[in-house]
Order: structure tokens, then C-alpha cells, then sequence
């Protein structure tokens, strides 16, 4: 009994030291330090632009509302020639008084860009909206989508209601919008992308360079050889999180502004617009980004078995995510509950919820990382060394 008990502890023991080994190679080699720079600089570089851009957003708002200015006098013009002629015809008059009441909402926002007083440009502009909503829909001509203008209507009421002053999408450098932009990237794609490159080559290497063999001879359950590679991937995916939000939120509390974790996020929801916080479009986009990063790790880990080569193992990783993302375009809402490859491009599930729920597929995506991560491991374990 001793001596099964001391054999089982050096196992162990054996097995803990090839963890402690796998995070170290890891860690001190070159393609790790050097992505690692690379994301940092990414983030910085991004957050940089967003402040020495601030400047060209108010340029940006001033052409934009220019250009309508532009529209709207042009169509009082020729309004005007036409009721010269036909001075009853009520249909123009009525659109020659909704452009007046447009044309006048513009000229006072152009007035307000620069000004502090966002409260009231929102209302102008919410004004001006509907006026040029009710313009449209007696058959007049102005190129702002529909669709755009009832989510600017819903969104600025929104901020009216919550007094949250709006940032600008794109150009922000407030900690709460950045983190959202940043999220964005790498809910979409970003997180696939990035672990492709720190660990997509993990258990891989190890059949091209024959070390496998090696590690076959060496006094360990062969179980670890693969669980070590999968615990190693997911701490790899925990410190890649860290250090790209960590290095965002950095930036943002020395540079940057406060904001606000409340800020609105415009959904579809059963076709409805509604809202959800900045803090929890993040916190749902953790959930999705890490439940399709695990589903990764075991997919490349398990055609790494197979394949025994890097690229072979990547391109079957991604022509599966890539079948089964396809799967979301059958309109099938009980089909969302068993597919977690719907996360690929993961913020489509949490703005648009017409047919689906943000959260439907995680379950399934943990289950099947579950399986696939067991049948790796039963494939490890009756596999033999190879000549």
C-alpha cells in the first residue's frame, strides 16, 4: 500500500510539474511576449486615436448637419417655385411647413455644437426627427433611413431620461464606452483570432517535433499530457483578458473620462427597441466570448489528436466553427438552444434578440466543450507511440 501510495504521489507530483513546465514555456517564449506587446500597443493605439480625434467629431456633427441644411433648402426652393404656380395645392404646402419647422430645428442645432448644452441639443434634434419622420411619411425626401431615425429618437430619450451625457460610438475615450468598443472586437471573431495565435499550436508542435514521444516515456498519465495543454490554453485565455482590459482601463483612468456603466445600449428585442446597460452588454459578452473560447480550445486541442499537425488542426478548428455558425441562419428558435457556434460573431446575439435569447446557447457550448474535451482525453489514453 505504501508503495502505491508514494508511486501515485511522484505521479502527481510528475503530473503538477508538467502544468508548472507548460505555463513556463508558454509564457517565456518570444511569440508570446511579442503578441503580447502587439495587443497592448493595439490597445493603446486605438485609445490614442479616440483622443486626438475628438476634435474631428464636431467637425464630423458640423458637415453631417451642413449637409441636411443644404437638403432642406433646396427643398424649400423648389417648394416654393411649385406653390407659386399651384398656391392650393395642400399636399406641398403641408410638406413646405414640415421642411420650414426641419430647417429651423437644424439651424439651431448648428448653433448648439460646440455648446455644453447637450440636454437641449438632443431635444432639437428629437424635434427635428419627427418632423422630418412625418415628412417622409407624406411622401417628401430626406436621406435619413427611418430605421435611423426612430433608434436616434429612442436612444436620445434615453439619455434624456437616465441625464447621461451621449459619447460619441466610435470616438471615445469615457472607461465604460471604450470598454465596449473594445469588448465589441473581441467578442467578435478578436478572442478566436487571438487564441489561434498564443495557444493554437499547443499540443500540435509536440507531434511535428516528435517531443510527444518523449513526454509518452516519461513516468505520467498520459490524461495530463492533454489536460495540461487545456488548463494551460485557459489561463493563457485569463491573462490575455486581463492584460487587454487591464491596459484599457489604465488608459481610460488616466486619460480619459469617468463615464457612466449605465449608458444605454440599444437592442431588438420580440422586434422592439429596447435597452440594456453598457455594464451588462459587457458582462453578457464575458459569458458568450468565454463559452466559444473553451469550445475552441477543446475543438483545436481534439483535431490536434487527430491531425497531429498545426495548420490541419487550425483549419478543421475553423471550418467547424465556421458550419456550425451557418446553422444560425435556419429561423428556428429551438435550434438556437443546441447550437453554440451562434457566438462567432458574438454580439449579434445580444442585439438582435427577435428570435433568440442572448443566453440560449451557453449551456450547450459548455456541455460540448465538456465532451469534446473527454473524448481528447479517451483518445490520448489508448493511443500509442508512434515509430
Amino acid at each position: 500500500m505504501r508503495k502505491r501510495d508514494t508511486r501515485s504521489y511522484l505521479k502527481g507530483l510528475n503530473e503538477m510539474k508538467l502544468l508548472i513546465f507548460e505555463l513556463k514555456k508558454m509564457i517565456f517564449d518570444k511569440k508570446f511576449l511579442y503578441l503580447s506587446l502587439i495587443l497592448i500597443a493595439g490597445v493603446s493605439l486605438l485609445f490614442f486615436r479616440n483622443l486626438l480625434f475628438e476634435s474631428y467629431i464636431e467637425r464630423e456633427e458640423q458637415q453631417k448637419i451642413d449637409s441636411y441644411i443644404l437638403t432642406s433648402q433646396s427643398h424649400k426652393t423648389g417648394y416654393e417655385v411649385v406653390l407659386e404656380s399651384k398656391p392650393d395645392d395642400e399636399a406641398m404646402q403641408l410638406l413646405y411647413a414640415l421642411n420650414n419647422e426641419m430647417l429651423d430645428r437644424l439651424l439651431q442645432i448648428r448653433n448648439l455644437i460646440s455648446s455644453e448644452d447637450w440636454q437641449s441639443k438632443l431635444l432639437l434634434e428629437n424635434e427635428f426627427l419627427q418632423y422630418t419622420k412625418e415628412f417622409k411619411d407624406n411622401d417628401g425626401s430626406f436621406p435619413i433611413p427611418n430605421e435611423e431615425i426612430e433608434e436616434t429618437i429612442a436612444m436620445n430619450s434615453k439619455l434624456l431620461e437616465e441625464n447621461i451625457r451621449p459619447e460619441h460610438p466610435t470616438y471615445t475615450t469615457a472607461l465604460p464606452n471604450f470598454l465596449k468598443i473594445i469588448t465589441g472586437l473581441f467578442v467578435n471573431l478578436g478572442a478566436i483570432i487571438i487564441i489561434f495565435l498564443f495557444v493554437g499550436d499547443i499540443l500540435s508542435t509536440e507531434f511535428e517535433n516528435r517531443s510527444i514521444q518523449f513526454l509518452y516515456t516519461q513516468p505520467l498519465n498520459k490524461l495530463s499530457i492533454v489536460s495540461s495543454k487545456w488548463i494551460s490554453s485557459v489561463l493563457a485565455y485569463l491573462f490575455i483578458v486581463v492584460m487587454i482590459y487591464g491596459t484599457t482601463i489604465g488608459l481610460c483612468l488616466a486619460f480619459g473620462d469617468a463615464g457612466t456603466f449605465n449608458y444605454p445600449v440599444l437592442i431588438e428585442l420580440n422586434y422592439q427597441l429596447e435597452f440594456i446597460t453598457t455594464r451588462e452588454y459587457i458582462q453578457q459578452s464575458a459569458i458568450i466570448v468565454s463559452v466559444t473560447v473553451l469550445l475552441v480550445i477543446s475543438l483545436n486541442i481534439l483535431y490536434s489528436l487527430l491531425f497531429k499537425h498545426t495548420l490541419a488542426s487550425m483549419f478543421a478548428t475553423v471550418g467547424t466553427l465556421l458550419i456550425g455558425y451557418l446553422l444560425t441562419f435556419i429561423p428556428w428558435r429551438f435550434l438556437f438552444w443546441f447550437n453554440p457556434f451562434q457566438y462567432v460573431i458574438g454580439d449579434a446575439r445580444i442585439y438582435n434578440q427577435n428570435i433568440t435569447d442572448w443566453y440560449q446557447g451557453v449551456a450547450v457550448g459548455l456541455f460540448i466543450s465538456i465532451i469534446i474535451f473527454t473524448v481528447s482525453l479517451l483518445r490520448i489514453k489508448y493511443s500509442k507511440i508512434e515509430s
